[in-house]
């Protein structure tokens, strides 16, 4: 096992900073998928896979920044890509992982299994950045000798050369690789812990900001442990959260492991972290202002780059908890605190609409409808010469819209449309619709408007809500209700309106060697076709 000395000043000359302006190109693998033979004594973490989804990873990771390239909306934003071509790759399930291990979080076993993860996650991150790097270029403000001489990338300096052939080593395609974000939204979806931390507890209630104010939460069971439990023949929720600490004494919550502990944790992984680690430790409410000053200067010494304290009841009432009540100021004395209610049992219609968009029932053609006036458009994109969108309205609302094109990326455009439609008759705006629609931007496309060819629209999904806007505008043209539901009637059935007007070929694109679409487009330094995924460097 190999440790890095951290302390601050080594984790500050590992940063390669930036600007305020660089892209937040996040993702997170989980720890958890990696166990073998998991809750058994043969228990054991898959390296091997581990590193190939890291590799995996980081390709995917720089691929989205060419890909998201000219959706940024400023100069800056590009610029800031071009020198640095910043990525961010992390992970969570963690405390997961040491439940199927047996292992208990911040003991010595935990931290040097660890230690051991990030060391070869870190490896393997720069290993296929350099490589990557020989193939497409390196970073525009990559400079060999300040780069390998860093304290970080210099401990890890042999494994590089030693894995990478001579012309690869003294490239490198990104300027950090690894950061560790909270996860808090998609932890919560997989029932999972988030980036470092452990569990806030086995079983907890979890609160939103409109059901706060209704005083309302939601039940989660961690996954890792409901795993546990029915390998060991147990119904999950047969037993307490005590019980269950208890009988497998491995399983700790976040009351459960000092601050020092979590920090010590933190630490050990941010000697392998380029960039930064999001956790926040979560703190009784008798902590007092000097633990918390001292709790600061402890991570400090350790080397954490920064980390977050949250103190039980400290401001508002806790998001997450297992006996909520409210802020302390807003109890009299000698009164307790009141229980939050947790949903048991399906809420009602109105409460369904107001927190729960699954749950809302979309308007259906049905038998009834035999017949729906509307207005088909045409416009013109990188793929497509011809790009039909059809809007259909049924009580003066704008009711679905279908696409037809005989090119381009069909599953995405069947997507777009179906998604759309769907949206509409659960009862959603049509402008709101098209707004969150034109923000979407194709590279194909936009590399022909920057030759000038304006006629041409920013994507499939800008021509859909062109389209939109376009019928929302002639149903709600200064008519009152019922001129609007004349004026319906009297549209004659999918009259075809130009936008705009074509061109006659795709102006500065190649053709694919693939599909023999006029679709190319630059790709770092290679080019691509947005339309069959050709790429030339592959």
């Amino acid at each position: 096992m190999r440790r890095i000395k951290v302390t601050a000043k080594t984790i500050f000359g590992a940063e390669f900073c930036s600007n305020a302006y660089n892209s937040c190109n996040l993702g997170s693998i989980n720890l958890y998928n990696f166990v073998k033979n998991p809750f058994t004594k043969e228990a054991e973490f898959d390296f091997h896979s581990f590193c190939r989804t890291v590799s995996k990873a980081v390709i995917a990771m720089d691929m989205i920044l060419d890909y998201g390239y000219d959706m940024q909306p400023l100069d800056a934003n590009r610029k800031c890509i071009d020198d640095w071509r910043s990525i961010g790759l992390g992970v969570f399930g963690l405390a997961d992982m040491l439940v199927a291990m047996g292992l208990k979080y911040g003991e010595t076993e935990a931290i040097r299994l660890i230690r051991e993860i990030m060391y070869q996650m870190q490896q393997m991150a720069y290993i296929t950045s350099a490589r990557r790097g020989h193939e497409k270029g390196s970073f525009g403000k990559f400079d060999p000798k300040k780069f390998y001489t860093s304290d970080m990338v210099d401990d890890i300096r042999t494994g590089l050369t030693a894995q990478v052939d001579s012309d690869t080593y003294g490239a490198m395609r990104n300027g950090t690789l690894l950061a560790i974000a909270p996860t808090g939204s998609i932890s919560m979806l997989f029932r999972e812990s988030g980036g470092v931390e452990p569990y806030y507890n086995v079983a907890y209630e979890r609160t939103t900001h409109v059901l706060e104010k209704q005083g309302k939460s939601f039940h989660i069971a961690m996954l890792g442990v409901e795993h546990l439990l029915k390998s060991k023949g147990i119904e999950p929720g047969s037993l307490s959260n005590d019980e269950i600490k208890a009988k497998f004494p491995f399983v700790v919550d976040t009351y459960d492991i000092t601050p020092e502990k979590r920090v010590d944790l933190q630490a050990t992984m941010q000697g392998y972290v380029d960039n930064a680690i999001s956790s926040t430790i979560n703190l009784k409410e008798d902590t007092t202002e000097q633990e918390i000053f001292d709790l600061y200067v402890y991570a400090w010494e350790q080397g954490c780059k920064g980390i977050t304290i949250f103190r039980d009841n400290c401001k508002r009432i806790n998001i997450m908890g297992t006996d909520h009540g409210v802020k302390r100021a807003d109890i009299k004395q000698g009164e307790q605190a009141p229980k939050i209610t947790v949903i048991e049992q399906p809420v009602t219609e109105q409460e369904m609409q107001e927190c729960r968009l699954d749950y809302l029932e979309p308007v259906k053609r049905g038998d009834k409808i035999k017949s729906l006036w509307g207005r088909t458009f045409v416009y013109h994109t990188a793929c497509v010469k011809k790009f039909y969108v059809t809007v259909n309205v049924k009580d003066n609302d704008i009711f679905e819209v279908f696409v037809g094109a005989d090119t381009g990326c069909q599953a995405n455009i069947s997507t777009i449309t179906r998604l759309t439609s769907y949206a509409l008759r659960l009862g959603g705006k049509a402008l709101d619709i098209a707004d969150e629609l034109d923000h979407a931007t194709c590279p194909a496309c936009m590399h022909l408007r920057k030759t000038g060819d304006k006629t041409i629209n920013r994507s499939c999904a800008s021509c859909i809500a062109s389209a939109i806007k376009e019928m929302y505008a002639t149903l709600k043209g200064g008519k009152s209700t019922a001129d609007e539901a004349k004026l319906v009637n009297e549209m004659p059935p999918n009259k075809v309106t130009e936008k705009p007007v074509e061109t006659s070929q795709h102006t500065g694109m190649a053709e694919c060697p693939e599909c023999h679409q006029k679709t190319l487009v630059p790709d770092g330094h290679c080019v691509s076709c947005p339309n069959c995924g050709y790429t030339k460097c592959s």
